[in-house]
């Protein structure tokens, strides 16, 4: 239940983190949901794969490690310091590559453990 409510709350507050914490222009706040879904449908091409030759316990525990990793960059990187132009402009994308990553993947796994 807390993967569920976690992806839901990923989704939901993305934008508005986008919109108010970061004061990017506002084409990014379409934008950056947009990266999350192209990774995450991405990645849901290779998870059959990943799921036949790892499992999908040590594939949960990869998609939980890549959630951590960018939920880490998103509390510890200084996004109003002196490289927030490159930040702001290119990084959070790369975070929203993770974050999309974790989100299909982790909800993908979940209803492949729920239905058995």
């Amino acid at each position: 239940m807390s993967t569920r409510l976690s992806i839901n709350l990923g989704q939901v507050y993305v934008p508005f983190y986008v919109l108010d914490s970061l004061r990017i222009e506002c084409t990014s706040v379409a934008l950056i949901p947009l990266t999350m879904f192209i990774s995450g449908f991405l990645v849901s091409i290779i998870l059959k794969l990943l799921n036949k030759y790892c499992g999908r316990q040590i594939s949960y525990c990869l998609g939980a490690a890549v959630a951590l990793v960018g939920s880490l960059l998103v509390l510890c990187l200084n996004w109003d310091g002196p490289d927030s132009v490159f930040l702001k402009g290119y990084a959070i994308y790369g975070v929203a590559i993770l974050l999309g990553e974790w989100d299909r993947h982790i909800s993908t796994i979940l209803l492949n453990m729920t239905l058995i």
